[in-house]
């Protein structure tokens, strides 16, 4: 979220060395395109302010979904266990065995019970499970989005594509050419 804000402060800063000269202190053919590149750097700052924003919220969305889910699984888990029903924390199923020797006095298996503790141990595990991923993919997008994210460029027109400043002479056009294996002499010949 600092991030966030560091950006939104300083994204109108971004062109203030060109946006903030008169037309007096300068003119010319650069001033437009320069004041558009000063505009999109901005456009540009402010987006990616917004995506730190979107990371941010999902993590702030995330963190307590998650806490949550864990708590609610731990709770039932306590419960279960305190009447005997364990919870085999290797299974995927989140299966319970009996054990006596933790269960109440007198207290004996119950297939009722059992299916009981299972069934909200599994409904609550996949609840913890789906947490972490809509939190994990919420993040993902938001750093795909931060990592997607360009300046803007600017772009050459067509004058200047096709000229060369200074202008190349023939003599410095021939030393530029790439030298040619004696293989690809060979061939040609």
């Amino acid at each position: 979220m600092r991030v966030q804000a560091h950006l939104e402060v300083e994204a109108p800063k971004a062109g203030d060395p060109v946006l903030n000269l008169t037309a007096r202190q300068w003119a010319g053919q650069a001033r437009g395109p320069a004041d558009n590149r000063a505009a999109g750097i901005t456009r540009w700052l402010k987006g990616v302010a917004d995506e730190y924003g979107d990371l941010a919220a999902a993590l702030n969305a995330g963190a307590p979904d998650i806490r949550g889910a864990m708590t609610a699984l731990a709770n039932r888990t306590t419960l279960a266990d305190a009447d005997g029903y364990i919870l085999d924390r290797g299974s995927r199923s989140y299966t319970v065995s009996f054990q006596p020797g933790r269960a109440p006095d007198g207290a004996e298996f119950d297939t009722g019970t059992a299916h009981e503790h299972q069934t909200a141990l599994h409904d609550l595990g996949i609840a913890a499970d789906t947490a972490v991923t809509n939190s994990r993919d919420a993040i993902n997008a938001a750093l795909a989005e931060i990592g997607g994210s360009r300046p803007p460029r600017s772009r050459p027109t067509a004058e200047r594509s096709t000229r060369r400043w200074p202008p190349v002479t023939a003599r410095q056009s021939a030393m530029a050419r790439p030298l040619r294996s004696n293989a690809a002499d060979l061939l040609e010949r």
